[in-house]
């Protein structure tokens, strides 16, 4: 293997990767303390590091550097960075740099947008922002060039091999038996009071609370921190650097907890990256689904699990004692597993 070349190509995504983690900072800083009158400036900024970003993706001297090494490496580490750097620079150079910009400025301005459609329960405010969105996604689509659905040219870009047909079969053999799974529920008559959890809950000790709840399964706060934000994410720039967001409803425990569980569930996939690698495909997630399947993992499986909450109710009880003194374990338990069909995603079964 060429070790010039190979070193020369880290190199050139290493910068690459700080362009990404800078503008992935920004945009977290504009969905948890940027003023409200910074977004243009800040969308500004973020088409500048889209613009940069897709300008040193799309050099020529990467695809030399490819040419030179492809098929050549002598180690799983150095196969894996040089194929998938292969795949994105291929991709990447089949995209107008002006589309990548114009996008990263219309999703800026749609966020903002999206936020204040939400406040006022009023869709037709972000709808024209949507609507642009879906025609540049598109655009990008046709760029790329697909066989079949113009979404699998989307799709490869978070879960990389996926086609749409493959998860139509997937979810077509999971839909009919989950269907029959909730009705089976649905008509057992067993009815959990769920009102126990939309007592009063104060936001200042969820805060503290989540904070904790984040702590005891393992993020590591001296490598991340958590904030508030409209819809919760996560935001991982380096192991070093993962900013966590959720939010607080003071008569609805479930949001904050669970949102937060699901949050860090992402951060310690983040934090687990192996810093070695970092920014480099070596030392990236794998894809959205794996890195969802984490997130689910530490809400769903562990953070609503009997033992969990044998070894975590006696605390919360104590810390939100106005709200669940009168609440045994049981009804807890059996509360925090109702299932509620809802037409909001983070909020359905």
């Amino acid at each position: 293997m060429n070790k010039d070349a190979y070193d020369d190509l880290l190199n050139r995504l290493r910068e690459i990767g700080q362009l990404d983690a800078t503008a992935a900072l920004l945009d977290w800083d504009a969905e948890t303390y940027m003023p409200k009158n910074g977004l243009g400036v800040r969308a500004d900024q973020l088409a500048l590091l889209a613009r940069l970003s897709h300008e040193r993706m799309t050099d020529p001297a990467i695809g030399d550097r490819i040419s030179q090494l492809d098929e050549q490496c002598d180690d799983e580490v150095s196969e894996t960075n040089v194929r998938e750097i292969k795949r994105l620079y291929l991709r990447a150079t089949k995209i107008p740099t002006s589309l990548v910009e114009r996008i990263a400025r219309v999703s800026t301005v749609a966020k903002e947008s999206w936020q204040k459609a939400r406040e006022h329960s009023n869709f037709n405010t972000f709808k024209p922002h949507l609507a642009e969105l879906i025609e540049l996604r598109c655009q990008v689509a046709d760029a790329i060039g697909y066989q079949n659905e113009r979404y699998d040219a989307l799709l490869d870009e978070f879960e990389p091999g996926m086609t749409t047909k493959e998860v139509d079969r997937l979810f077509g053999a999971l839909r009919g038996p989950l269907s029959e799974f909730v009705q089976a529920i649905a008509d057992s008559g067993v009815r959990p009071d769920v009102s126990i959890l939309h007592r009063d809950y104060s936001v200042e000790t969820q805060k503290l609370w989540s904070r904790q709840m984040a702590a005891e399964i393992g993020f590591d706060f001296g490598s991340g921190r958590i904030d508030i934000s409209t819809h919760p994410f996560c935001s991982g720039s380096a192991p070093t650097d993962v900013r966590l967001t959720t939010r607080y409803m003071e008569k609805f425990f479930n949001s904050a907890m669970f949102g937060t569980l699901h949050e860090a569930g992402h951060g310690l996939y983040e934090q687990g990256l192996p810093e070695e690698h970092v920014f480099t495909p070596r030392g990236q997630a794998v894809s959205l689904g794996i890195h969802e399947s984490q997130s689910r993992l530490w809400e769903n499986f562990v953070g609503r699990s009997r033992e969990f909450w044998e070894r975590y109710y006696p605390q919360c009880q104590v810390a939100f004692s106005d709200a669940l003194s009168d609440v045994s374990l049981d009804q807890f338990y059996s509360a925090i597993n109702a299932v509620n069909p809802s037409l909001i995603r983070v909020e359905a079964e």
